[in-house]
């Protein structure tokens, strides 16, 4: 399911999950500034080999005041003996053109939970 935020400007930002069927698993970002007449498209990241993987499972857009983009996400990520969920998070200090590395916020493993707020 997508997300969506505004920012104090009224520029749109969106992201949601997608694949391609099989064992590609994507999140994408998209942003609008012009009231969503025409949109960015980003894909931020690929995971694959396991059906498992869908990194961008719980996927949320949030602006702070200095208008940074946060995209928060849950992975499955699965390495041939258990399945490591984390919370995890991407930062963009200029508007969603370029991003930072992924920083996990949580791990846990196939008998833990994690959850966003929201979820």
């Amino acid at each position: 399911m997508p997300d969506l935020a505004v920012d104090q400007s009224g520029n749109l930002y969106t992201v949601w999950k997608g694949s391609n069927g099989a064992t590609v698993f994507r999140t994408y970002f998209s942003k609008s500034i012009n009231s969503g007449v025409s949109w960015t498209n980003t894909a931020l990241g690929s995971y694959k080999t396991h059906p498992w993987n869908d990194t961008t499972s719980l996927v949320r857009v949030a602006l702070d005041t200095s208008n940074n983009v946060y995209v928060f996400y849950r992975s499955w990520e699965y390495d041939q003996t258990e399945i490591v969920r984390n919370l995890a998070l991407l930062k963009s200090a200029d508007g969603g053109t370029t991003w930072g590395s992924r920083i996990d916020i949580t791990t846990s493993t196939t008998a833990g939970r994690t959850f966003l707020v929201g979820s």
